[in-house]
């Protein structure tokens, strides 16, 4: 039973299982975070060696769960940052299949320790913007890269040397799992929990189960070869502003990517590999294009500055921890002098 006057977690009048499709918008609104998952899993596809059935059949298995757990239109968003570094230095899948192992034990750690919001503290909202200036512009040079060669990674894949485990997994926390945590942090789980609550009102998108939620996907999909996953804010909005307000739009998306992946089969991976390199170039660029906007929104010179410096390094660099290193000391170095600055001259 229910009362259609109480609200529900959704914020419809009705809870969510009690009326499928409750609104038409549902439809469309669990076909609005496309075009960032369909680029980037196209490109670890095709670059990188991803399985496109099996991951297709984990990310509707994610939807499905996330719909269920959270019950409302939850994203499932490639871990952008992750996906960006991995097609540009042609990471192999047992790379990121390491990486997501990573993010899941992290995270999950994280979310059990309750250490999130003291980890938290560390990622402002300038350093958080650099590393998504920074991934989108290493989309766009990785899109540039692609249309201009012409060429896939799948045969130096296949024929790289092993380097030594220690060294290997080393390479994959620096250019991986470093990089992307803060925009786990602050995008996938912080930034998740307030955009839910500004849209649905108090809901079941806490932190904490945003984190539980991140940390088994990614276990999962690192223990059977799929792709590393995430929930992200921006999705979220893009779902809902597309009509998405239950949890059956969610549900949706994920029966039509279980459905394409048992579908599909082996078959899945030959077919998507064979698309043109010009269109996948053009889709990163894209995608990069979009994600390097998200930085704006800072108000203040410094936090502009820092954000800038972060997005630039990671460009020049190829290596978004070290730029996330350095902004935070730009970030500190220019709190103390205008600390100083603030300081009241001595009598």
């Amino acid at each position: 039973m229910y009362c259609a006057a109480a609200p529900s977690v959704l914020g419809i009048g009705l809870k969510p299982w009690h009326r499928p499709l409750a609104r038409f918008g549902d439809i469309p609104g669990a076909f609005g975070d496309l075009g960032t998952l369909v680029p980037l899993f196209l490109g670890l596809v095709s670059l990188n060696g991803l399985p496109a059935a099996r991951s297709l059949i984990l990310i509707g298995l994610t939807f499905l769960a996330a719909a269920y757990f959270f019950r409302l239109p939850m994203p499932v968003q490639p871990l952008k940052a992750m996906s960006a570094i991995a097609i540009l230095k042609g990471f192999d899948m047992f790379c990121i299949r390491s990486a997501a192992i990573w993010m899941g034990v992290i995270v999950l750690g994280l979310a059990w320790t309750g250490a999130l919001e003291r980890i938290s503290r560390w990622f402002s909202k300038p350093i958080i913007k650099g590393i998504q200036l920074g991934v989108g512009l290493l989309l766009i040079k990785a899109g540039f890269s692609l249309l201009f060669s012409g060429a896939t990674q799948a045969a130096r894949l296949a024929v790289m040397a092993r380097p030594h485990i220690l060294a290997e997994q080393w390479a994959v926390l620096w250019f991986l799992v470093l990089p992307q945590l803060p925009l786990t942090l602050g995008n996938s789980i912080f930034a998740t929990q307030d955009a839910a609550q500004d849209y649905f009102g108090p809901n079941r998108a806490t932190a904490k189960r945003l984190a539980a939620s991140i940390g088994v996907a990614n276990l999962a999909a690192g223990l059977w070869g799929g792709m590393p996953v995430c929930h992200g804010s921006g999705g979220l909005t893009a779902h809902y502003r597309c009509g998405a307000r239950s949890a059956w739009s969610t549900a949706l998306t994920g029966a039509l990517c279980l459905t394409l992946g048992l579908l599909c089969g082996d078959h899945a991976t030959a077919v998507l590999r064979a698309i043109p390199s010009g269109v996948l170039a053009l889709l990163l660029f894209y995608v990069g294009l979009c994600h390097a906007w998200l930085v704006r929104g800072l108000a203040d010179w410094q936090g502009r500055t820092v954000a800038a410096a972060v997005g630039f390094l990671s460009l020049w660099t190829g290596s978004l921890a070290l730029a996330m290193v350095c902004g935070l000391l730009l970030e500190a170095t220019l709190a103390a002098r205008l600390s100083q600055k603030s300081r009241p001259d001595p009598i």
